[in-house]
């Protein structure tokens, strides 16, 4: 794959009665240029590139939930503030992290990226909803930590001298994670790059027992204004990260008193900004959230008909720290891609004698055979096989089979394998 491709699939099973299934069940916006079709059957290749000057999205969304939920809640969200994905902003979706799969964001040289990958990113977007073990692993697969070294390749994309970062993390649990998941790097990128100390795994016993506690704008950073719930589901359903700024950092939210009283926790953090600058000019900022993005509710007192949920609402202050980073990113011109393509020609002469030529033209060099069949299915001759150059391919059958013999008038099959294409062709030899 390349960026920008899209590749759906889905499968299909049939018994011997002709009975068939498939997955998913709904083949609806399967194979056209609608973005309706099922999002776990559908793959991208990142970053997305648009245009002739080769933009790329400026945000990279992380779902570290995997499909547990809160997706379409997250690009409802984004919809909500007029940004499109493979536009404005690129995902990526972590398939079951806590089953330690090792296919984080970090595993490189599989489904993963390299930092040079996302370096057009400037702003990451990070949810791990409730989960707590397998998140920004430290690449060990020791304890809790998976083999995709997430903590590194955010480091590395943080860490590039003279660019702008921003990175927002929502976590029930990343605090607790980083803080004991064999720290070394993992407890490095929680005190530098989140700047954060945690307190303890569960603020609710600080903050009234609250499961549903209301969150507010601490008036600190300029530009968040949101209230809204962190829903903790039913009775110790989720628990949220006791968390504090660290040295230099500050409070975007705090936790509210229950009910409509009004007033504030102290010394437990809602949500924590961190910005520091490179001496190279560039501008990191960072934020944590110890909630997931799903978890983000509207308040109590609802919202104004019309008006956007907290989530947008609090997704569009987050983005608002950076102007413009929503905006498709200019990249130097590069040469496209050859692609992976087949184009087939009709042989030449069909019907033939002796001889008939065969054609194919291929986007990019690749491996493969071409076979020749009879209507019983039986190989008569294996016309060549190995490697074929990309662009114009020909091939000549003078009749014979593999031991050199002519073959019977009638009816051939001419099968191409090359490239992961399959193709086939009806050939006739009259005599």
């Amino acid at each position: 794959m390349y960026p920008g491709d899209i590749l759906e699939y889905y499968i299909r099973a049939e018994d011997d009665a002709s009975n068939v299934s498939v997955l998913p069940k709904n083949l609806s916006g399967f194979d056209d240029t609608s973005a309706s079709y099922e999002r776990t059957f559908t793959m991208r290749g990142l970053p997305t590139y648009s245009g002739t000057d080769g933009a790329q999205p400026g945000i990279l969304f992380w779902n570290d939930f995997g499909r547990r939920g809160g997706e379409e809640e997250a690009l409802f969200a984004f919809a909500n503030n007029g940004l499109a994905e493979g536009v404005h902003f690129d995902s990526y979706t972590t398939m079951s992290a806590g089953s330690f799969l090792s296919n984080g964001l970090g595993s490189a040289g599989a489904h993963g990226a390299t930092a040079e990958q996302i370096s057009g990113y400037s702003c990451v977007l990070y949810d791990a909803g409730n989960l707590s073990s397998g998140l920004l692993s430290n690449g060990s697969g020791v304890g809790s930590n998976c083999k995709s070294d997430d903590v590194g390749l955010l480091r590395s994309w943080w860490d590039t001298p003279g660019a702008h970062r921003l990175i927002a993390h929502f976590a029930d649990n990343l605090a607790r994670f980083l803080n004991t998941a064999d720290a070394g790097a993992a407890s490095h990128y929680l005190t530098s790059v989140i700047n954060a100390t945690l307190l303890g795994p569960d603020v609710r016993p600080s903050i009234g027992n609250q499961t549903a506690p209301r969150v507010l704008p601490s008036g600190t950073v300029p530009g968040f204004s949101t209230e809204f719930v962190s829903y903790g589901g039913c009775l110790y359903l989720n628990t949220f990260d006791d968390v504090v700024p660290g040295t230099g950092a500050l409070e975007t939210h705090v936790f509210g008193v229950g009910g409509t009283s009004g007033g504030s926790y102290s010394g437990h953090s809602a949500g924590i900004y961190n910005a520091t600058a490179d001496t190279d000019g560039g501008i990191k900022k960072s934020l944590l959230f110890p909630y997931g993005f799903l978890y983000v509710w509207d308040p109590p007192s609802g919202k104004v008909g019309g008006s956007p949920s907290a989530r947008a609402e609090l997704l569009g202050e987050i983005l608002a720290l950076y102007e413009g980073a929503h905006v498709p990113i200019p990249r130097p011109p590069v040469a496209a891609p050859q692609r992976a393509s087949f184009e087939l020609a009709p042989n030449f002469p069909n019907p033939f004698n002796p001889k008939t030529h065969l054609a194919f033209t291929l986007g990019r060099e690749a491996e493969g055979s071409v076979k020749i069949y009879n209507l019983r299915g039986e190989l008569v001759r294996l016309l060549r096989a190995g490697n074929f150059p990309a662009g114009h391919n020909e091939l000549v059958w003078k009749g014979v089979d593999d031991r050199g013999a002519t073959v019977a008038s009638g009816i051939y099959v001419v099968d191409y394998r090359v490239g992961g294409f399959h193709r086939q062709q009806k050939v006739a030899l009259l005599k």
